[in-house]
């Protein structure tokens, strides 16, 4: 009788060692069992953990939003550039037809000496191209012709001749108008060349182009 009392009570100590084990316990009489502090030990995560964890600096974007920004980056640049080319082109600035005195003077002393002068030595700016029409003509042909706006009257009816110079990529230079009549109308290189007619008394000089950017042909005025 007595060894079968000992049994349950070696059974129902085990029972509790094995209950306190799992809770992390203590038994009743406050010493720890031979188990106990391992099963503790790690069921408790050290108290330093989260201290011991790598921690990432405060407003360094992660990899993926770099990404992501680096993507959205590209495509911003990519819309902008699409925009800019798709753009139209400003329009040219207006130029002002004026009265070229010197001009004028110096083309008639040609008729005086019976020279022959390039066009471009009679002018006091550079130019490469030059076209030349006849009174009477309308604004709305000479902007056609050139491309690009002028102020002037609405039909050019002086009598005389209107020059208008141009760049190489056929941007105006100078807009100015000469008197008399005294050049033929065409579309000339800086290399023209103005010589008196032969006969004399003929007012028209001829014009000469060893380069020109096309066949010389009249402008025919549209009124």
């Amino acid at each position: 009788m007595s060894q079968r009392s000992d049994t349950r009570r070696d059974r129902a100590d085990r029972q509790r060692t094995w209950s306190d084990d799992r809770t992390g316990t203590l038994p009743a009489g406050g010493a720890a069992t031979s188990r106990s502090p391992a099963r503790v030990a790690r069921a408790a995560p050290p108290a330093n953990r989260r201290h011991n964890l790598r921690r990432r600096p405060a407003g360094r974007a992660q990899p993926t939003t770099r990404c992501w920004q680096a993507v959205a980056a590209v495509i911003i640049a990519g819309t902008t550039a699409a925009t800019t080319s798709c753009a139209p082109a400003p329009p040219p600035a207006a130029v002002t037809l004026t009265k070229d005195t010197v001009l004028s003077e110096r083309i008639a002393r040609i008729h005086h000496d019976r020279a022959t002068v390039r066009l471009h030595d009679l002018t006091d700016h550079p130019w490469h191209h030059v076209r030349i029409f006849h009174e009477p003509v309308t604004r709305d042909y000479i902007q056609r012709t050139i491309g690009t706006p002028i102020h002037m009257p609405d039909i050019f009816t002086t009598r005389g001749h209107i020059l208008v110079f141009t760049n190489h990529d056929g941007t105006v230079v100078r807009t100015v108008y000469t008197t008399p009549n005294n050049l033929t109308p065409g579309h000339y290189s800086n290399q023209v060349m103005l010589r008196p007619h032969s006969q004399p008394g003929t007012p028209t000089l001829r014009l000469t182009d060893p380069v020109p950017p096309s066949p010389p042909r009249p402008e025919t005025p549209r009124t």
